[in-house]
């Protein structure tokens, strides 16, 4: 006996021909022909209904979502370059402004001739024209849809060189990625008048000094606009539109107080308010500053603020001027703590326009000298360090201090801070309008022998840290505080060291064009030159070490872009110090990143690099690194040929060096974890962490790393509680480092455990805490991996639709990322959940429910 299973819809029709036959066959042959036409269109449309409800895409807000493939198909060119958008926050509230707003929009929404709408703003320092041109950049954002850009002109060089650097900059921001740059000034401002023709970009222009200054860096089109702010009335083209600044009334003052201070208080202490609001001027910044002060003494009555104000009134020598808002700085600086006063006043010694806190450092220490001779009152809050060695070239103490003082200063906006794009380290400038102000204060309350103090003992910092070494930096410090995990701080560090070694390469460089303009006969001057040559590309070496630093710190926080740029860059600098580490940060991204041929490429180059340069270390770091990458192409033999050389050179007891050898030991239990010797890999690991209870110096960054490895490994070994011990110890060290990469290594490798044992509620929670972390880090790589069991966590509950979601991301990202075969793994398992959601949609169909009871239980049996 056979079993002959027919489908639902063949069923269905069976039952409607049965059921309906006798009834047709009586009627007219007509009326026959037009039931069978309904009945067929009603089966064909039924049944691409039932098609379409069982996909469910009605359920699923994603079906509105375009075809990629169709997206990319329809022709359009697609933009390359990242839309420029340098137009900061507007600093702070913006009132009393309504009129010249409505104006400025007006006029800027109105086409011009053939070119851009430009508006002048005039008026003098202080008054809000940079706040106001911000300001109006934001509200015309949607306008203004192809870039938004800002040059500053009292910060560029003077003359054309001023200029021409303005436009390399507008043009790097406007044309596409990998575009050639223009050489000379004519192209420059040819190549940006292509680039504005035919888009709508708005350009700001502050502290423009004239219109031949300005007419090079407008836009070219005719839907962008250009707005410029000036000091001085400028001889305006008869299309541009001046708009004069003035200073703010009283009312709006108070509304801006209001603002500033909150809680009511201006409100509340409406006569003192107005004495505060007076005493600004009417000058936003003023005001600024004013409300800066008073909202950092919320207890403090107005009515104190105003004595105290008066108490800390300047006099002006005979003959010197102070702003018309003098008295808001003194108010400002009548709120600041002693210890603030001090850094403020030593402030103004510096002649630089922009400073580092070792400067202050240095100024506070000449200063307690001072203290010591007589010559400057001791601050009673402790504003430099009684303890500090006056032969020493630092005392950490005091640039600590510094560093505080210049944080309260910032927050008064006394001081403004900024980060240098190249190299991520914060520098300090005084605020452009209280300069006079602090040089007429300092000049007044401290002694010509105490400024003297202050100003040689700068000039003593200045010159030590010209003749520090950055390489031993680096070695001494960054690596140092990398390894004991202290990655903030080496972070930073190498920043620092960065910008010292650019200084010196600019230092150099122009050395080097000095002497080649020198005649060559003269033999001194050509050994000048040589040797200037010779510093240029030391300068260049120690540069290149620097980068390939950066590139390492931010590989182990896990910012995998950040460390190609910088490795990238050391790599391009084309010296042989830093090739080897440059090599192997290189490659440590791309394995990170699934790209193994081209990890092991770089590897093998970095070895070659190492060796000719006679770097043992850098010899077996690269090695340990190699090892990794050989084990995950499954190339076992030869990576524990690469790991055992490297554990060797480690292990020999004339190394100098042993504290290194935990790390290789790590790499070797990664290497036969990946072979499948899972018993051995755990002995190598044991031993490693057994490294860290003996004497000696020790890389402490390396223990968490050695615990998480045994976590794996126990993992693979269906330990999964002792999976889990390890990995919470090992979390409990990279969070005493505040190491976020490695917390959501653990973190993956807890979910892990808790899903390979069967307790999905538990692994949910812990996989989306590591999804969540690994975002914050820059690895979309592992954050892909980590998605995968997130979607594997929500599959195995029953959650299609999330897991769905989950392996349709990861699938996207290691597309993006150029890995096609933890694609397919994921686009695998998206498939399997995919399938799911079309089964169970069908099962939840409104029209087969109706149908099922006809369709149940129809089988045809044969003999």
């Amino acid at each position: 006996m056979r079993q002959v299973r027919i489908s639902r819809r063949t069923g269905a029709i069976v039952v409607f021909l049965v059921s309906a036959g006798p009834a047709v066959l009586v009627m007219p042959a007509h009326i026959r022909l037009v039931v069978a036409l309904v009945a067929i269109a009603g089966w064909v449309l039924g049944y691409l209904l039932v098609k379409f409800l069982s996909t469910g895409l009605l359920t699923d807000p994603s079906w509105r979502r375009p075809s990629r493939k169709l997206a990319a198909g329809r022709g359009r060119r697609r933009r390359e370059y990242v839309i420029p958008t340098e137009v900061p926050p507007p600093p702070g509230v913006l009132i009393g402004r309504d009129e010249q707003v409505r104006t400025i929009c007006e006029h800027l929404m109105r086409p011009a001739g053939d070119g851009p709408s430009v508006v002048v703003l005039t008026g003098p320092t202080g008054v809000g024209k940079s706040a106001l041109a911000i300001g109006i950049a934001q509200v015309l954002a949607d306008r203004y849809r192809d870039g938004q850009l800002l040059a500053r002109l009292d910060r560029a060089a003077p003359g054309q060189q001023g200029v021409d650097d303005v436009l390399r900059t507008f043009v790097t921001a406007l044309q596409e990625q990998g575009d050639a740059m223009p050489a000379t000034g004519p192209e420059l401002v040819r190549r940006y008048r292509e680039l504005t023709a035919s888009r709508r970009v708005l350009v700001i222009l502050e502290s423009a000094r004239d219109p031949e200054q300005v007419r090079p860096l407008l836009p070219r089109g005719r839907g962008c606009g250009a707005i410029l702010t000036s000091w001085h009335t400028l001889a305006l083209d008869p299309s541009w539109l001046p708009v004069p600044i003035d200073r703010l009334s009283d009312e709006s003052a108070l509304r801006v107080l209001d603002a500033l201070v909150g809680n009511g208080r201006v409100e509340a202490e409406a006569a003192d308010a107005l004495r505060i609001a007076e005493a600004t001027a009417g000058h936003p910044f003023a005001l600024q500053v004013a409300g800066a002060a008073l909202a950092s003494r919320r207890n403090w009555t107005l009515k104190v603020a105003v004595q105290r104000m008066s108490e800390a009134r300047l006099v002006p020598a005979v003959g010197q001027t102070l702003p018309a808002y003098s008295a808001a700085l003194d108010l400002s600086y009548a709120l600041l703590t002693e210890q603030e006063r001090r850094g403020l006043l030593m402030l103004g010694l510096i002649e630089e326009p922009t400073f580092a806190p070792w400067m202050l450092g240095a100024l506070l220490r000449g200063a307690e000298r001072a203290v010591r001779d007589g010559g400057l009152p001791a601050a009673p809050n402790g504003a430099v360090s009684p303890g500090a060695d006056p032969d020493g070239d630092s005392d950490p103490g005091v640039d600590a201090t510094a560093e505080r003082i210049l944080d309260r200063l910032v927050y008064a906006r006394l001081v403004e801070r900024r980060l240098d794009d190249a190299t991520g380290v914060a520098t300090f400038r005084i605020a452009g309008h209280i300069e006079s102000y602090l040089k007429t204060r300092l000049f007044a309350e401290v002694p010509v022998e105490a400024r003297q103090g202050a100003v040689d003992e700068l000039s003593h910092a200045r010159r030590l840290h010209g003749e520090r070494s950055p390489e031993r930096l680096l070695r001494y410090q960054v690596y140092q505080q990398l390894h004991d995990g202290d990655l903030s701080t080496a972070l930073n560090t190498a920043r620092a060291v960065l910008k010292l070694c650019r200084e010196r390469v600019e230092t150099a460089g122009e050395a080097v064009k000095a002497g080649s303009a020198m005649k060559a006969s003269d033999v001194v001057d050509s050994l000048a030159a040589v040797s200037s040559r010779d510093e240029w590309e030391r300068a260049k070496a120690e540069e290149g070490l620097a980068l390939a630093a950066l590139a390492e710190v931010n590989g182990e926080l896990g910012w995998l872009e950040d460390s190609r740029r910088y490795a990238t860059a050391a790599r391009e600098t084309e010296t042989k110090p830093c090739r080897p580490r440059a090599l192997r940060c290189l490659a440590l991204v791309n394995a990170r990143t699934g790209r193994l041929d081209e990890a092991q490429r770089l590897l093998d180059e970095a070895v070659v690099a190492a060796d000719q340069l006679t770097d043992r270390w850098e010899v077996v770091r690269t090695k340990r690194d190699l090892a990794l990458v050989q084990a995950q192409r499954g190339l076992h033999d030869r990576a524990r040929e690469t790991i055992l050389d490297a554990v060797t050179t480690c292990s020999s007891s004339d190394d100098p060096a042993r504290h290194r050898l935990p790390a290789v030991l790590w790499a070797q239990g990664t290497v036969l974890a990946a072979t499948g010797d899972w018993d051995e890999a755990d002995r190598v690991l044991d031993r490693a962490e057994t490294l860290f209870a003996g004497p000696g110096p020790h890389q402490r960054l390396w223990l968490p790393w050695i615990r998480h490895q045994r976590a794996l490994v126990a993992l693979e070994q269906r330990r999964y509680g002792r999976a889990r011990e390890h990995a919470l110890r090992a979390s409990q060290a990279f969070r005493d480092m505040n190491h976020r990469y490695g917390i959501a290594h653990c973190r993956m490798t807890i979910g892990r455990a808790y899903l390979d044992e069967g307790n999905e509620p538990a692994a949910t929670p812990i996989l989306e805490e590591a999804v969540q972390t690994f975002g914050g880090c820059g690895d979309r790589w592992i954050e892909a991996e980590c998605r995968t069991w997130l979607g594997e966590a929500h599959l195995s509950a029953g959650r299609l639709k999330p897991a769905a979601e989950a392996f349709a991301r990861a699938a996207q990202d290691f597309h993006d990322l150029g890995d096609t075969r933890s694609r397919g793994r994921a686009r695998a398992r998206l498939s399997v959940a995919d399938a799911r959601r079309r089964r169970e949609a069908v099962e939840d169909n409104p029209l087969l429910r109706v149908a099922r009871p006809l369709v149940v239980g129809m089988r045809v049996r044969a003999d």
